[in-house]
């Protein structure tokens, strides 16, 4: 269980985006997306336990940074831990799934 608050400042810019880069082979065809939140904290630990335990399923590699590329085709908005987060997808393959796939196939 987590609560969570707002203080409604959902326009302002982060000053500070970590994100976690994930590249990973789906029906033989490669997948690209990039998870970022301002949470660096709730960040990195997304990235290197959660998200690298579902991506080496397929074979793939997380690296956690600071922003993800730009160039995007999707995005999708997710919460872990009580932290929001923007996946940004940038193939054709994710990026024909619906966020709600998405964000389940992530959570494996």
């Amino acid at each position: 269980m987590f609560s969570a608050c707002s203080d409604d400042s959902s326009s302002s810019t982060p000053s500070h985006v970590d994100s976690c880069d994930l590249n990973a082979t789906m029906l033989s065809l490669p997948v690209h997306a990039c998870v970022e939140s301002s949470d660096a904290t709730n960040a990195e630990s997304l990235c290197n336990e959660k998200l690298a335990a579902a991506v080496s399923k397929l074979g793939g590699t997380t690296t956690f940074g600071s922003g993800c590329p730009s160039g995007y085709v999707k995005t999708c908005q997710t919460e872990y831990d009580g932290s929001h987060f923007n996946v940004l997808i940038y193939d054709q393959v994710l990026g024909a799934m619906d966020c709600d796939q998405i964000t389940s196939l992530l959570e494996q």
